[in-house]
């Protein structure tokens, strides 16, 4: 995988050794930076979490196929045609249904993950994570590929960048993202990290029910209309 540094230099840029030297640090400095090394640290937390629902899955998988296997062998020595294709029809089943089963694990991975990517967005995890389950949607082909889609206020993206900079243009959704220090009003009267103001006219009707739901009714009657 390419450095940044590999791709500035391929961009036409020129990288100074002192700048080069300085490059990590401002990498390692950067909120988007540190918002992902956070999600992949908490996939990873769920990942461990779960060793044993997995390695017991592995471990039944793996003793349904010897089984099946010594049945066939006993089916085949008898010469017995019919218990032979009833344990095909079963080994096809299971396949089916492990099939299925690592489909929906794969599924669930790829959608946590992305929503740690969307909450690592914002400056509360909490507020990141409640609202990211209603702006990503995984899906999984027939060919076993998973592909991830963006939506906010109607609009799909295909990429988490595309939706990133379109959510940043959200004033309720702004007002809660990470960004640089400000000394500007936050929309509760205090001061905070960003000085874009919310208003209730701006907000779709479920962006409202979700402010409600995190806030209480009060905060949003403090809203600017």
């Amino acid at each position: 995988m390419p450095t940044i540094t590999d791709l500035l230099k391929a961009e036409g840029v020129e990288i100074t050794p002192e700048l080069a030297a300085k490059i990590p640090t401002l990498v390692e400095a950067s909120d988007e930076v540190r918002g992902l090394v956070t999600a992949k640290q908490e996939l990873h937390e769920w990942k461990q979490s779960n060793v044993d629902k997995v390695a017991n899955f592995e471990s039944m998988e793996l003793k349904s196929i010897e089984d099946l296997k010594a049945r066939e062998e006993l089916a085949i020595a008898n010469k017995d045609f019919q218990a032979q294709i009833e344990i095909r029809d079963e080994r096809e089943k299971k396949q089916s249904e492990v099939l299925k089963i690592r489909n929906e694990q794969a599924l669930k991975g790829s959608q946590e993950s992305a929503q740690l990517e969307i909450a690592s967005l914002f400056g509360c995890a909490e507020t990141g994570k409640s609202l990211a389950k209603n702006f990503v949607n995984s899906t999984i082909g027939e060919d076993g590929n998973i592909s991830k889609s963006y939506n906010l206020n109607g609009e799909t993206f295909d990429s988490f960048e595309g939706f990133k900079q379109s959510a940043s243009k959200v004033e309720w959704l702004a007002a809660q993202m990470k960004g640089p220090e400000s000394s500007g009003p936050t929309s509760n009267g205090g001061t905070g990290n960003h000085a874009v103001k919310q208003s209730r006219s701006n907000m779709t009707p479920d962006a409202k029910m979700e402010f409600v739901a995190e806030h209480g009714q009060e905060a949003f009657l403090k809203l600017d209309k």
